[in-house]
C-alpha cells in the first residue's frame, strides 16, 4: 500500500479502485444476470462484407416495452414482459459490434417475437 493522503486513499489504492470500477462497468450485464435481475434473450449474429445481421428472440414482449440503444460500437436491448400490466420478466442483452460497424445507418424491425437488426459495415481504403 502507498502512503495515505489526508483525503483518504493512497494513489495505489485509488488506482486499484479505478481499475475495479472499470471492470464492473464493463461487466455490469454479467453481474446483473448473475444476480437474477434479468434474463439474456436468445440471439444470433452473422455478417458478410457489407452488413451485420442480428436476430434476437423476445418471447411475449409487446413492442411498447422494448428499448433498443446503439451506444458506441454496441447494441443494447432491454425488454420487459408484462402480464395484465404487472412486471413478469426483464430481458437484457448487450452485443459488441466490430469496429467496421456503421451504427448511424443501422435499422431494426420487430416482427412477432423477433427483433431484426441490420448494421451496415464501412471499410476505409488506404
Amino acid at each position: 500500500m502507498g502512503k495515505r493522503t489526508k483525503k483518504g486513499l493512497s494513489f495505489l489504492e485509488q488506482t486499484d479502485l479505478n481499475r475495479f470500477v472499470k471492470i464492473v462497468k464493463k461487466n455490469i450485464n454479467t453481474i446483473r444476470k448473475a444476480m437474477g435481475q434479468f434474463e439474456e434473450p436468445y440471439s444470433e449474429m452473422s455478417q458478410n462484407f457489407r452488413e451485420i445481421f442480428i436476430k434476437v428472440t423476445l418471447p411475449d414482449i409487446e413492442k411498447k416495452y422494448l428499448t433498443l440503444k446503439m451506444i458506441g460500437k454496441s447494441v443494447e436491448i432491454l425488454a420487459e414482459q408484462k402480464n395484465n400490466g404487472k412486471h413478469v420478466k426483464t430481458y437484457y442483452r448487450s452485443i459488441d459490434l466490430p469496429s467496421t460497424a456503421d451504427i448511424l445507418n443501422a435499422s431494426a424491425k420487430y416482427i412477432g417475437e423477433t427483433l431484426f437488426i441490420r448494421v451496415p459495415q464501412s471499410f476505409t481504403r488506404e
